[in-house]
């Protein structure tokens, strides 16, 4: 093969080296060149959408800080009318208490006496409060541990 190439016309051996030049930079384009072009924008849209997903959470994460800012604001009388029933009990009782949205509050107790837990929950039918759900657990002769939720009418 190398006998026929210089056995050409030097004329017809540059057109060859030409034709052969642009054969392979047509190759390098189509076989890795473009393919990697097409990669590249393909990412840059991925990119592009990632970052507009992001941007979207990062909204939503402070829509939902200000709502529930505003639940905790709004929940607020109930806490209040809650934790006043149970100061004015003869024997307060160790609780916890967690909103659960604007009309509910949970009340979680330590261990009391069962007598004081049906008082504790007279008190708050009286302060107009509904008790929605209320689980008790004995713990000894007694006493016992409870999860009351409470509503508001």
């Amino acid at each position: 093969m190398l006998e026929w190439f210089h056995g050409l016309a030097g004329s017809d051996r540059r057109a060859l080296l030409v034709g052969a030049a642009a054969l392979l930079a047509a190759l390098l384009w189509f076989l890795l060149l473009a393919p990697l072009h097409a990669a590249l924008a393909e990412a840059a849209l991925r990119h592009a959408a990632v970052i507009q997903a992001h941007q979207r959470m990062l909204s939503l994460q402070r829509d939902a800080h200000q709502l529930g800012g505003m639940a905790r604001n709004a929940s607020a009388p109930l806490m209040t009318r809650v934790r006043e029933v149970i100061e004015r009990s003869p024997e307060p009782a160790a609780v916890s208490l967690q909103p659960r949205g604007v009309r509910s509050v949970e009340i979680r107790t330590e261990t009391l006496l069962y007598s004081d837990l049906i008082r504790m929950l007279i008190a708050f039918e009286n302060a107009g409060l509904i008790t929605a759900s209320a689980e008790m657990h004995a713990t000894d002769a007694g006493l016992v541990t409870a999860r009351v939720t409470l509503q508001l009418p």
